[in-house]
């Protein structure tokens, strides 16, 4: 059976204070404030690492996915204040889900519930809408 140890979280090297983020996992693995947060108790926040952008393929793939995110919520004066979420769209069926298939709260998840959020309407219902690709060990036959 895996551990918590087993678990290796990696972001991209920038100039960010990690140690200040690694101190307040631990503030929240005591007493997190949120329901949600107790999802990070499992998370050893010295398992967190940085890597080089370019130093591996699949942290490519991670910023892919985390750009397709960004950009279903991006209201920038750069882009007229129009969000992108076709990216998103074309990726979602392949995050985790749900046994019934919905991503909210498996495949994306929020430390507050998806209305706190405070999304333009169309994108939290494409959030809350949209629905994955069931393993076939999962789907109803």
């Amino acid at each position: 059976m895996a551990s918590d140890d087993d678990l290796a979280v990696y972001f991209e090297q920038m100039n960010h204070d990690y140690d200040s983020m690694r101190r307040y996992l631990g503030v929240v693995e005591k007493s997190p404030y949120y329901p949600q947060s107790k999802s990070l108790r499992c998370l050893n926040p010295f398992s967190i690492s940085t890597l080089k952008k370019g130093e591996s393929e699949v942290m490519e793939i991670a910023d892919f996915v985390a750009h397709s995110l960004y950009q279903c919520i991006n209201l920038s004066a750069k882009n007229y204040q129009v969000t992108e979420p076709r990216y998103f769209k074309e990726l979602a069926s392949r995050f985790a889900g749900d046994s019934q298939g919905k991503l909210v709260g498996t495949g994306l998840k929020f430390i507050h519930n998806l209305d706190d959020m405070k999304f333009e309407p169309e994108i939290g219902e494409l959030f809350s809408g949209t629905r994955v690709s069931l393993p076939s060990s999962v789907r109803k036959k």
